[in-house]
């Protein structure tokens, strides 16, 4: 077997898929969907985020002040919501009424 080890992608004079063929792994241009999060998941961490902080925000100031009000019930309220928010907009909720496997 003859390869081509004038490829840019080449260690040793070896090129990637020529080692890879060797080692009996198929060669892939990309990578899986798997691999790399999508922008909705990535928005669904900063909301999670977001919620959290806002919600201990308001706890560590009732207890810092030694306080609670109704303010500090409303932004713990606000940042659970923001936290659940984060479920139907990372995408792993199906919808009732089209298909499972159909996503924009």
């Amino acid at each position: 077997m003859i390869y081509d080890n004038t490829s840019t992608k080449s260690l040793c004079g070896y090129s990637i898929k020529a080692i890879e063929e060797i080692n009996g792994v198929e060669h892939a241009e990309e990578s899986d969907a798997d691999d790399n999060p999508a922008k909705r998941q990535l928005i669904a961490v900063a909301l999670i985020a977001l919620g959290i902080i806002i919600c201990f925000g308001a706890v560590g100031h009732s207890e810092f002040h030694d306080v609670w009000t109704v303010r500090h019930t409303v932004k713990c309220a606000v940042g659970l919501a923001v936290a659940l928010a984060s479920i139907p907009v990372s995408g792993d909720v199906p919808r009732k009424g089209g298909d499972e496997n159909e996503r924009d």
